[in-house]
């Protein structure tokens, strides 16, 4: 099996409930990082900056399983490597933003 049939979107096996979650997830955050584009930092609303943060950390364990599950070697070492990268960077991102904040007052 390969990537391209890694993920399925039906609504029967647990497979799928791991897509769609996923998919929702993954989709999620890419609506919150849109809005908060859209409108200046200080404007912006909480719950979107940690939208954008902790939505790829749900994601990352479904994505490795969904890929145990399919046998793939190749993308589980890539979502592994991308979930580690995700664990450091996320709190990295966190501190920063509160640093800023609290130097701006």
């Amino acid at each position: 099996m390969g990537r391209a049939d890694m993920m399925s979107f039906g609504f029967t096996t647990v497979g799928d409930a791991m897509s769609w979650a996923v998919a929702l997830l993954l989709g999620a955050k890419v609506g919150a990082t849109v809005a908060l584009l859209a409108v200046r930092l200080e404007r912006a609303e909480p719950a979107l900056w940690w939208t954008t943060k902790l939505t790829p950390i749900a994601a990352m364990p479904l994505v490795i399983a969904l890929a145990v599950r399919a046998h793939d070697r190749e993308s589980v070492t890539i979502f592994a490597t991308m979930a580690v990268f995700v664990a450091i960077a996320v709190p990295w991102a966190v501190r920063r933003r509160y640093a800023t904040q609290r130097s701006t007052g």
